[in-house]
């Protein structure tokens, strides 16, 4: 009984840990062709229409479900390029297609919870 206890506690934790808290902002085709191109870190044309985002944590394809802390609203995005934004204090930069089904543009920047998803 105590080990089952100490697996199924262990189990948690590692489950718990996997989501984890940060900012999000959003990026255009027009900010990404103010940085000199219109590709993304993978090789992709960067398309603000699809449900894209840039970690600098998670590998190429990975998908992540992200959660905006104020409303409840999720998206589920593929990393598909890097960035810079980590210095601005943020955690990812969201495709504005990503972005908008969560929140409003205007928000700019918004508290959300990111779950890898295997």
């Amino acid at each position: 009984m105590k080990k089952l206890l100490v697996t199924l506690l262990l189990f948690g934790c590692v489950a718990f840990s996997e989501s984890y808290h940060g900012m999000a902002s959003y990026y255009t085709e027009k900010d990404n062709k103010l940085n000199g191109h219109n590709k993304t870190a993978n090789g992709e044309t960067y398309n603000e229409n699809a449900y894209t985002c840039a970690s600098n944590k998670h590998k190429f394809g990975t998908l992540l479900r992200v959660e905006n802390k104020i409303n409840g609203k999720i998206v589920v995005c593929r990393v598909n390029d890097r960035g810079v934004f980590h210095k601005y204090g943020r955690t990812l930069d969201l495709s504005k297609a990503s972005f908008r089904s969560i929140a409003n543009l205007r928000n700019g920047i918004i508290r959300v919870k990111i779950t890898p998803l295997k």
